[in-house]
């Protein structure tokens, strides 16, 4: 490797990335109670319990430091599974 080779080749192993910064607001504390069940079909304390009970069994490796709190976890998995049909907005908004 010829020495300005070498110089590209370092230089660019110390760039550094821009981070990505993403929304991880509660849709507890964002949605009142109408826009929850329009948007999860579960009522906010269904979601409440919900999480509560699967929470210890969510798996939390925070090693890359991209961690969900359980009530997102729970809330997109919800998203996930509403039928299109059901749903008056699309996902995602």
């Amino acid at each position: 490797m010829s020495a300005a080779a070498a110089f590209h080749h370092r230089q660019r192993r110390f760039l550094r990335r821009n981070r990505i910064f993403r929304d991880r607001r509660n849709p507890l504390d964002v949605f009142d109670d109408m826009e929850m069940f329009e948007k999860f079909r579960f009522h906010r304390e269904n979601i409440m319990t919900l999480t509560e009970e699967l929470e210890p069994h969510l798996i939390q490796n925070g090693r890359r430091g991209g961690l969900l709190p359980a009530i997102l976890q729970v809330c997109l998995t919800l998203r996930f599974f509403l039928p299109q049909a059901h749903s008056k907005t699309q996902l995602g908004r």
